[in-house]
């Protein structure tokens, strides 16, 4: 057993750079995929619905597009919330479910 002690930055950090490793040899998949569901479980991050989602990124645009800066906010906004952030769908009026949405940033680990 090892012990880190870590930032929520570093454990989030961690989620995704495990989150989806594709590795060469059926030994290694099965490690990073036993990984990636503990990383999961033990690591929860806020979520956030996909309509406050999008109005942040709206924000961002409105804010930066004078300035000829709005698609690399925009970008910049969105990789910080979905490091932040689990995005997931709003509530389906018909079925009264959310949806996870990936916020995959990095996929090697």
């Amino acid at each position: 057993m090892i012990t880190l002690d870590l930032t929520k930055e570093e454990t989030f950090m961690l989620r995704d750079l495990a989150t989806g490793a594709d590795c060469g040899y059926e030994w290694m998949q099965e490690i990073a995929d036993a990984l990636e569901e503990k990383l999961e479980e033990a690591i929860k991050k806020p979520q956030m619905k996909r309509s406050e989602f999008n109005r942040q990124i709206s924000d961002t645009k409105t804010r930066w597009e004078n300035k000829g800066l709005a698609t690399s906010m925009m970008l910049a906004k969105e990789a910080e919330l979905k490091f932040y952030y689990d995005i997931v769908e709003d509530d389906d009026e018909n079925t009264g479910r959310t949806g996870r949405l990936g916020g995959k940033l990095c996929t090697k680990f």
